[in-house]
């Protein structure tokens, strides 16, 4: 049997919330941005990985600001459903070819 450290576990759930709140406030349009101490661009892939963990945090309020995410990818795709590399980024396809 696995000999569960539950303190441990809350810890870094505590520490990861921090940080998605931290990189809650981007300076692209509002959105969040995906890694602060890397890149501050609302890289899509990012968000849509990072959007699984918020889902279980239920904080509201970065729920909200991945609801902006969304719209705003929503605003952005082709129309073909392509969705932009940068969520605030129409032209912006993650390659030289633009669909």
């Amino acid at each position: 049997m696995l000999d569960i450290d539950n303190s441990k576990i809350e810890n870094e759930k505590k520490i990861a919330l921090e940080i998605l709140l931290y990189n809650n406030k981007g300076s692209f349009h509002g959105l969040p941005r995906t890694a602060a101490w890397g890149y501050p661009e609302p890289y899509t892939r990012d968000l849509m990985i990072s959007i699984l963990g918020i889902a279980v945090s239920k904080n509201k309020e970065l729920i909200d600001s991945y609801r902006k995410v969304l719209v705003t990818l929503a605003k952005n795709q082709t129309i073909h459903g392509h969705i932009p590399s940068l969520v605030h980024d129409k032209e912006d396809r993650g390659s030289s070819v633009n669909a």
